[in-house]
């Protein structure tokens, strides 16, 4: 099983949290095309939540298109590459925008950033 922490001091929602490790760990590759998810039971007393907040995330895992119900209430990773891409997609602009913040907060132009990212890009 897919060993997720639970941070009780975040204040990102536990039902989030577990989402965003289920798709981040779908998007690189950690979980499978085929591979089953934990079931919602016995995730919810080893993470000591609701089943119905897994319940939850399985559910909008499915509505992203990430896994899929099977008879006997058991989840498959089901995704297209295309949904994977978007969302490993959408988490790099994610990234590179709190990077740029970051960068603007500390006061540096946006010629610096684009010197030192070309520096980084360069050295393969």
């Amino acid at each position: 099983m897919t060993r997720f922490k639970i941070d009780t001091s975040s204040p990102v929602p536990a039902y989030k949290q577990v989402k965003n490790l289920f798709t981040h760990a779908i998007i690189t590759g950690s979980l499978k095309e085929g591979d089953r998810l934990p079931p919602i039971r016995l995730l919810a007393k080893t993470l000591k939540l609701n089943p119905n907040t897994l319940s939850e995330v399985y559910y909008r895992l499915g509505k992203e298109r990430l896994v899929q119900g099977r008879t006997g209430s058991s989840f498959v990773v089901k995704s297209e590459t295309s949904i994977v891409n978007r969302l490993r997609s959408t988490l790099l602009e994610k990234e590179i925008k709190r990077f740029l913040k970051k960068a603007g907060d500390l006061g540096f132009r946006k010629e610096d950033i684009e010197t030192i990212t070309r520096r980084y890009l360069s050295h393969d």
